[in-house]
């Protein structure tokens, strides 16, 4: 069953996170297309009747012009799809000027002077915090209290894409994350401590096969299922029932 879709809409960024999956960041300008969008949502649709949410990814997608995050959005809406953008939160402005178009926005958090900045957004903001090597206990004890009145708190576990080596040391963190409860969703592992959704990967698995549940849709107009490359396959004509 399809999970949610995913849009790359640009692989221009403002950032350099040594954690982005996104081999192709930074090494075109390209800008997804709205008929292409149209296309791609309305295959998805032919194959399922739920309100799934789309993901507008990058790079950053707050590069994207305010009226081409309001044409995408008008696009997905118009098929019966959420929106929700996922932005590093560097140029907070716009994510709060665009906010009123989309249903849900996750902003990942670095600096927690941002937070506050939120607010007037918190009851759509999926706040996230980026468990790289920057990360310790007092920090995510920090997110959590800070964060505890945004619509949604999530800490996904970062790690080397290439290695698989995750980037977080400290070992109060680990010893909390052992202690709960976790399931497999695809190619990752999540948990909640109460309302904050922790996600950790799977060696081997996590973003290099990922999973045909997502599909994946980038600025060149091509789609596939994983971030390896950007060549054109055929699982959006296979039944979902079957993968």
């Amino acid at each position: 069953m399809i999970d949610h879709i995913d849009i790359v809409t640009t692989h221009q960024c403002n950032q350099s996170c040594n954690y982005c999956i996104d081999p192709f960041r930074n090494t075109s300008k390209k800008i997804i297309d709205i008929e292409k969008v149209a296309e791609f949502l309305a295959s998805i649709r032919e194959k399922t009747e739920e309100k799934l949410t789309v993901l507008l990814l990058g790079g950053e997608p707050t590069l994207l012009s305010k009226q081409k995050l309001k044409q995408l959005t008008n696009t997905i809406h118009e098929y019966g799809f959420r929106a929700s953008i996922s932005t590093n939160g560097q140029l907070w402005r716009k994510a709060i000027k665009i906010a009123p178009f989309f249903d849900t926005i996750q902003v990942t958090i670095d600096d927690f002077d941002q937070i506050p900045l939120l607010y007037d957004i918190k009851d759509k903001v999926n706040v996230k915090m980026p468990g790289d090597e920057y990360m310790n206990w007092q920090r995510l004890t920090e997110f959590m209290e800070e964060t505890k009145d945004f619509y949604r708190q999530s800490v996904p576990m970062y790690f080397n894409p290439q290695t698989f080596e995750e980037l977080c040391e400290d070992r109060y963190v680990w010893d909390f994350l052992d202690s709960l409860s976790w399931k497999r969703d695809g190619s990752y592992k999540y948990a909640f401590y109460g309302k904050i959704r922790f996600k950790k990967c799977i060696p081997g698995e996590t973003n290099i096969i990922d999973e045909p549940k997502i599909p994946k849709l980038y600025p060149n107009g091509n789609y596939n299922c994983n971030w390896q490359d950007e060549t054109m396959n055929n699982y959006l004509n296979l039944s979902y029932q079957n993968i």
